[in-house]
């Protein structure tokens, strides 16, 4: 949004009614209360606008019912494309994540989508009616690797693991030596950019920056602190602790800090492969972790 403002595109935001609207008081944009689920608050957000960015989603953990991703990430994001083709909006954009996609090294566009948590389930089915309904309506899908930088919500799963980090609180499984990918918010927002100005409709493109080993994050991170490296323990101590503490988050509903998805997605390598987009969007990351570390801690 904030290169729009730069170029003095005129913006309209849907917030709900409760949002924190402090980044937004000194900024020339217009301001709608709604949410995905109020088709009619959608039908009149979405009017007489040229592009809609689909950013909003519900991002839990696996404790939560798959019927509240579904909700908001499927239910939502119907309405909000039945109201773009009522209203006739030209291009619609829609932030997806590579979670649709399992655990994989270099995996492009063309990889099988088994997802292995109820977000990338509820992510992968909307992106399906999406391509479903690009006839209707111009649809780009960027599928997001893990989001960092300034002003990123704790609740995400990389800022929370960043600041565990920095708070000398997280514990290394193995080695380390699994690849991670990220991206940081600007490379983030270009792509978002890039994304609506494509004229072809139905494409999807992964979006994603360097790749890390969790050795090599946690190095930067307690290195910048001046803190004690990060701990490590054996890979089968955290492999059996998630699933024991699964077991009991299944049972309980109370949120564990590690089960098994939590584990794999924090120890198991994948990579993706961003040709596709460099090609035919022009995008490229240009952000390295290391080069701004002292933003985000």
């Amino acid at each position: 949004m904030f290169l729009f403002l730069q170029k003095k595109e005129k913006v309209r935001v849907l917030i709900m009614e409760n949002s924190d609207i402090i980044s937004l008081k000194n900024m020339n944009v217009e301001i709608f209360h709604g949410d995905l689920n109020d088709i009619s608050a959608l039908e009149k957000a979405v009017k007489n606008i040229d592009t809609v960015y689909h950013l909003a989603g519900f991002i839990g953990g696996d404790e939560f019912p798959y019927s509240k991703f579904r909700e908001t990430n499927v239910g939502g994001t119907k309405n909000l494309i039945k109201a773009c083709i009522k209203n006739k909006v030209r291009k619609f954009v829609f932030t997806s994540t590579v979670a649709v996609i399992d655990a994989i090294k270099e995996a492009d566009e063309n990889a099988k989508c088994n997802p292995n948590t109820k977000y990338g389930k509820s992510k992968l089915e909307a992106e399906n009616f999406l391509i479903d309904h690009s006839d209707e309506i111009n649809t780009t899908i960027l599928r997001f690797s893990p989001v960092y930088g300034k002003g990123e919500p704790e609740k995400r799963r990389f800022t929370r693991i960043i600041k565990k980090i920095a708070d000398g609180k997280f514990i290394i499984f193995g080695k380390g030596d699994n690849l991670m990918p990220i991206l940081h918010i600007d490379d983030a927002v270009n792509a978002i950019v890039l994304a609506g100005k494509h004229r072809e409709t139905g494409q999807i493109f992964i979006i994603s920056g360097e790749s890390v080993t969790m050795q090599e994050l946690s190095g930067m991170i307690t290195g910048y602190k001046k803190i004690k490296k990060t701990s490590h323990l054996p890979y089968f101590i955290g492999f059996m602790a998630g699933i024991s503490l699964g077991i009991i988050e299944t049972v309980t509903r109370i949120k564990m800090p590690l089960n098994l998805g939590k584990f794999r997605r924090l120890f198991e390598s994948r990579s993706f492969d961003t040709e596709k987009a460099k090609k035919v969007l022009e995008w490229k990351p240009k952000v390295k972790f290391r080069d701004v570390i002292d933003e985000i801690i």
